[in-house]
């Protein structure tokens, strides 16, 4: 059975062993597997509504899926260091990805920017506009950078004039960086428009630093073909450099690709200033604290701090100073900030200050200062470094540039944001998180506001001029990784920012000063101060005074902070606001829009780029069990036999050789030292999976007594992937053998452990495969699926299955036949079933189960689940996610909310229907399940359609007091629901309940061409003024029939559907819904609810949100009854709002002799008073009842014609007549002389 189970199998994707694919999605079998690819882009255009953003201004659409592909580590990279968690000294930054864009010339119109993927951690996601805003802000520039970039340019320097930290109109711009020292003003060149360039070729370079330079080999031509308008894209991920053309029609191909040797670029930025066609200058940021000036168009290079020489730290932020052609500011990990000039050589940092060089720059300074180590302004400027800030002990994170061009703000790893006059080197503010390290930082376009995020899972907004925080920001679950405003929806004081974080999540805020009010209990404690004696002045700590009263001095005297403050004044250090006297704010859009951690956010003025990360591998064990060896052998597909380190490098997987989902995979090697237990315990918490390895039995004993419960004591809820190494010791013993001896008892212990492998590196056993177990826990976990130990599909999953099946058997007989089965494989693996596949398939299972496969018929439902059980059961669970993914479940086996619960907004006046394709739908769902070709649907054929439903059972509504399906609508004479009946039910449901129609839609097996359900529902026009003459853009009406008790109303509503005449009377207690299909003049069909309000009649003529949902109101009374017409006059002299509605009047019981009302007026008169039509005199015994609700649908249809009119509507209905009639008579008029000439002309 095993044999022919695999060769059954194999006709569905097997596992992918990390190569190139040999069809999309489905890799090659039994191949062995290629070298790593380091150069595939992949470009792909998703579709479908998960796809898609709504937000206030538009709805955002994710168009362009580019996936930068990044090399793994190069085997000469220098080892990182184990640094010991307790120590002093900062851990060294190893990777980074960011991205940037630059447009050469003024765009005229926004560009279709690509969506972007990286590698090694993050992939690049853009949501475009839909509709965008014309016009943009003249004060920003078009060139942006992900993630903190303060977005300005030299247009853009001095524009603003708010009230934030920058200059004023009323002065003259404050000179720029360096502009005082005439040292640093740059050598003219013979030639001014050329611009200087490195020396270096990095093509030719020798240089160790360069692995390989990728050059596109039509280069020139591209560049001179291309529009200047267009937007290059660069992009550094980890030890690669990409620069893109995201204007050109192939946005995947490499313009240029660098790829490092040692060291791994972390950051990067592009000078504005500098830029042209045929120049730009590009500064890039390394890990090895290595800094590289780069100018793409020459392929010319040149290396500041080589290896360290004046910062030997890693460069964790890099930007060109505003205004400035050479000078740009570093940060390093060490906490320091450096300037450079682009053209000098580098020197040797030597303080300049002997007080400052005799005292300890590390060492923790009492009040929070700025070391200067070398100044701007000093006369030594002959090398590098122009001048160095000493800010913290630990790592800057980012750091971001004032609109003002005057002022810095900084975020470090120790919790704070600085405040920093770079002009005049001067630590003016500083602000601490409320827990843990900052990581972004950005300002608001006018430079009122900073926006900061990090590890306390807020995002932070501080007002500058109050010298205080404003508003703090929840809504993400997780460390909030980039903040960045949204430049075209900041107007007038409203400002639109946006923030990602390692949850999944994008959030959108919107605010403006008039929202941000501060808690009551700020004003509790304010008014219980005002009423202290401490208030007065005596009980105020001095040194808070003095800040107090230095703030609003800085903020009442003057905007500028840098000249108006004096130089003694003290830094400002403001403590923590307690969260609970800070206002909140929240988010206006709240989407997770990748299962991954998300760390970059850019936008553009028609859209908005997201960066995540992706599966993250964390290999753990006890030292020598091999963890090191298989990473090796995984990169360089064979074992290594020297001495490697024992923890490597973070590696990483390209998603082109990864799983058939395209997914990045990063593997993290850890230690089991004691003193790396902190290192351990952080790796762990950021995996997505854990592959644990063992190679002995000490290292064995240590899994079920060491690291599970270890795993369980940290509150990691990840998968763990059991691997035995080194296989190739115990020759003797076989993997069935270690299965039930070492593995199975684990397993059944802990439920966390997703699968177990036996691997040999030296061997390069099963290497490939572990890692794509780890890959398929992430991607494709078992647990929701299998339970292990009852050897069955959950019941989950067993439910779902059951819900495919039913939408693949299209002739609903119970089995799944040849044809169907082939239409089953194609959409779900997109690859054709050979015959001979599908005869392994059925044999396999009829083996098992003989009863579930006949020859005639094909395969029943209890052997389309016993096939994917058996997936389950040999660890091809991935092929039951691609199956139960193709029909839109999720990791929870539900329907994802994007399809069963899609967005659908109906505004007021309009209502929703089914479009034709919505029609179609539900015609051939009945006539499938309508099997004895009847005509109507008996109660065990509707059982069986609703059995794809969770509930079973039609919707809540139907079994309603006032619905009561299937008394609602059109029965034959059996009671069954008709096709008429049931076309009419859905088109009152969707009127009533859309997101009702669209939820069963997507249960039921509906799709569009988009892959949701939205294509079967349509959204009319909204209904203007009912006295405007003209039909109504619906189809579906909905008119109230009122009337006293025993008026005949009910009869009305069971003649209209098509029910006999009883003449027992019922009163009716609960409301009573009638819906049919009511064909019009002309033809064409419409559908009308008829809906008797009962004791309920009160509560809803006061409602006026149902009234404006009513098309209509008809009044019925009794016309043999005296009594019966005055409830008519009762209920418009109560409420006379009724008179603003359509409304038509039926005298019922015609049949009957007709008495005199005891009202007054009589109906006849009563209704020319309104000028209104006489009633209408019928009988539900008579046939032409029919014409009555012709009558009511062409009214409804037709509102203008069922008002009450007056003199004066009157008369204005006249006046458009003659208006009409003498156009009419000049067109004639002139038609006739022009005839006239041209015939005298002839």
């Amino acid at each position: 059975m095993a044999a022919d189970f695999a060769c059954a199998i194999s006709v569905l994707p097997p596992p992918p062993r990390y190569q190139a694919p040999t069809a999309p999605g489905i890799p090659g079998v039994n191949q062995a597997p290629p070298a790593l690819v380091e150069t595939n882009n992949v470009l792909s255009h998703p579709q479908g509504p998960q796809y898609q953003l709504v937000v206030g201004e538009g709805t955002y659409l994710l168009r362009d899926d580019l996936h930068l592909a990044t090399p793994p580590p190069h085997p000469s990279e220098t080892p990182i260091p184990i640094i010991n968690p307790l120590a002093t000294n900062v851990n060294p930054r190893t990777t980074g990805t960011k991205l940037s864009l630059v447009s050469i010339a003024p765009r005229k119109t926004s560009p279709r920017l690509s969506a972007l993927e990286t590698g090694p951690k993050r992939r690049f996601g853009a949501f475009y506009r839909q509709s965008a805003k014309e016009t943009e802000p003249e004060r920003l520039s078009s060139e942006s950078s992900a993630p903190n970039g303060s977005g300005t340019d030299e247009d853009s320097l001095h524009s603003t004039n708010t009230d934030g930290v920058k200059g004023t109109k009323a002065k003259s711009p404050a000179p720029g960086f360096g502009e005082s020292n005439a040292l640093l003003v740059p050598i003219p060149t013979k030639d001014p428009v050329k611009r200087r360039k490195p020396k270096n070729n990095v093509v030719k370079s020798n240089s160790s630093f360069i692995s390989r330079v990728i050059v596109h080999d039509a280069l020139s031509r591209r560049l001179q073909e291309r529009a200047q308008d267009g937007v290059f894209a660069f992009a550094n991920i980890n030890r690669a450099f990409h620069w893109l053309d995201l204007s050109a029609t192939n946005k995947a191909d490499n313009l240029v690709k660098i790829l490092f040797t040692r060291a791994h670029a972390l950051c990067h930025d592009i000078n504005t200033i500098t830029k042209s066609s045929g120049h730009l200058d590009v500064i890039i940021g390394f890990s090895s604290a290595d800094i590289m000036w780069y100018e793409p168009h020459s392929q010319k290079y040149a290396r500041l701090n080589k290896n360290g020489a004046i910062n030997a730290y890693p460069v964790t932020d890099v930007r060109w100073i505003p205004g400035s052609e050479n000078l740009f500011l570093a940060a390093h990990s060490d906490g320091s900030l450096i300037v450079y000039d682009k053209e000098k050589e580098d020197g040797t940092l030597l303080p300049e200050d002997a007080e400052e060089s005799s005292s300890d720059v590390d060492a923790t300074p009492v009040e929070p200062s700025l070391r200067v180590s070398k100044s701007v302004n000093s006369q030594n400027q002959k090398a590098n470094p122009v001048a160095c800030w000493k800010l913290s002990n630990q790592s800057i994170n980012a750091f971001a540039f004032s609109p003002d061009c005057q002022h810095l703000a900084v975020v470090s790893e120790d919790g704070s944001l600085r405040i920093i006059d770079y002009l005049a080197e001067k630590l003016l503010d500083q602000y601490t998180s409320y827990y843990g390290g900052f990581i972004c930082v950005c300002w608001s376009p006018d430079g009122r506001y900073v926006v900061t995020g990090g590890q306390d899972d807020l995002v932070s907004i501080w007002s500058l001029a109050d010298c205080r925080i404003v508003a703090r920001c929840s809504g993400h679950q997780s460390w909030v990784s980039a903040v960045a405003f949204d430049p075209w929806r900041c107007e007038d004081k409203t400002y639109r920012f946006g923030s990602v974080g390692e949850d999944g999540h994008l959030l959108l805020w919107d605010f403006n000063e008039g929202m941000l009010h501060r808690p009551k209990g700020v004003l509790q404690v304010a008014a219980r101060q005002r009423g202290s004696i401490s208030s007065q002045g005596g009980g105020l700590h001095p040194s808070h005074a003095r800040a107090e009263s230095q703030s609003t001095h800085r903020l009442r005297s003057n905007s500028n902070l840098t000249n108006d403050v004096s130089d003694e004044r003290a830094v400002i250090s403001h403590a923590v606001e307690p969260r609970a006297l800070t206002a909140k704010l929240p988010p206006v859009l709240s989407k997770e829009i990748d299962d991954d951690p998300l760390c970059g956010l850019l936008f553009q003025e028609d859209c908005m780029l997201t960066s995540c990360f992706n599966v993250r591998i964390c290999v753990c064990g006890d030292e020598g069990t091999g963890k090191s060896s298989l990473i090796t052998s995984l990169v360089k597909d064979t074992f290594i036999t020297t001495k490697i380190q024992s923890v490597l490098p973070i590696i990483t997987v390209p998603p082109t050789l990864s799983t058939p989902e395209n997914v990045t995979t990063t593997v993290v090697d850890t230690s089991a030292l004691p003193q790396e237990r902190h290192t351990l315990r952080k790796e762990v918490r950021k995996s997505n999976v854990i592959l644990l390895v063992y190679a002995d039995h000490y290292s064995y004993e240590r899994v079920a007594l060491f690291w599970m419960p270890y795993f369980r004591s940290l509150g990691v809820n990840v998968p763990v992937v059991l691997c035995a190494n080194k296989s190739d010791l115990n020759p003797n013993v076989t993997t069935a053998q270690v299965v039930d001896d070492e593995m199975l008892p684990v397993m059944a212990e802990f439920k966390e452990i997703d699968s177990c492998i036996r691997t040999s590196a030296r061997e390069h056993r099963n290497v490939n495969e572990v890692f794509f177990l780890c890959q398929k826990a992430v991607t494709h976990p078992i647990a929701p699926l299998f339970d292990s130990k009852e050897s069955n599909l959950k019941p989950a999953a067993v439910a779902a299955l059951k819900r495919i099946f039913y939408l693949c058997d299209k002739d609903q007989d119970g089995y799944l036949n040849d044809r169907e089965l082939h239409a089953f494989q194609e959409k779900c693996f997109s690859k054709p079933l050979a015959d001979d596949d599908l005869e392994n398939i059925k044999q396999s299972i009829r083996r098992l189960s003989p009863a579930s496969i006949l020859e005639d018929r094909g395969m029943n439902q209890e052997g389309f689940i016993l096939l994917n059980r058996l997936f389950a059961e040999k660890g091809r669970h991935e092929t039951v996610w691609i199956i139960l993914r193709t029909y839109h479940y999720t990791d929870s086996l539900s329907l994802k909310d994007s399809f069963s619960h899609p967005k659908l907004d109906v505004p007021q006046y309009s209502s929703a229907e089914l479009t034709p394709a919505g029609y179609r739908f539900f015609v051939d769902l009945f006539l499938l399940f309508d099997s004895n070709s009847s005509g109507a649907l008996s109660p065990s054929a509707l059982s069986a359609l609703f059995s794809a439903v969770p509930s079973g059972q039609p919707p809540p509504s139907w079994s309603s007091d006032s619905s009561s399906f299937p008394s609602s609508t059109v029965r034959n004479e059996s009671g069954h629901i008709t096709l008429q009946g049931w076309l009419a039910q859905w088109s009152m449901t969707t009127f009533a309940e859309p997101k009702t129609t669209l939820e069963y839609l997507a249960w039921l097996g509906f799709e569009d061409e988009h892959g949701g359900t939205t294509g079967a529902v349509k959204v009319t026009k909204a209904r203007k003024s009912r006295k405007r003459p003209g039909r109504v853009e619906r189809n579906v009406v909905l008119c109230y029939v009122l009337g006293a008790s025993q008026s005949g109303k009910s009869s009305l509503l069971d003649a209209f559907l098509n029910r006999p005449f009883n003449r027992l009377y019922h009163p009716t207690i609960k409301p009573r819904t009638a819906v049919n299909s009511v064909e019009l003049p002309g033809g064409k069909q419409c559908y009308l609810i008829l809906e008797e309000l009962g004791e309920l009649e009160p509560a809803i003529l006061e409602n006026r949100a149902k009234l404006d949902a009513c098309d209509l109101l008809c009044y019925t009374y009794d016309s043999s009854d005296p009594d019966s017409f005055a409830h008519i006059v009762e209920l418009q002299t109560k409420y006379p709002h009724l008179l603003t509605l359509p409304t038509l009047h039926a005298a019922l019981k015609a049949d009957l002799d007709k008495t005199t009302q005891h009202s007054s007026p009589q109906p006849d008169d009563f209704c020319a008073g309104q000028k209104m039509a006489p009633p209408l005199h019928v009988s539900v015994t008579w046939s032409s009842i029919q014409e009555l609700f012709v009558h009511i649908s062409t009214s409804a249809l037709n509102p203008s014609t069922a008002f009450p009119r007056d003199e004066e509507i009157d008369k204005a209905d006249r006046t458009n007549l003659y208006i009409a009639l003498g156009v009419g008579v000049c067109a004639v008029g002139a038609a006739v002389g022009i005839w006239r000439r041209v015939r005298g002309d002839g």
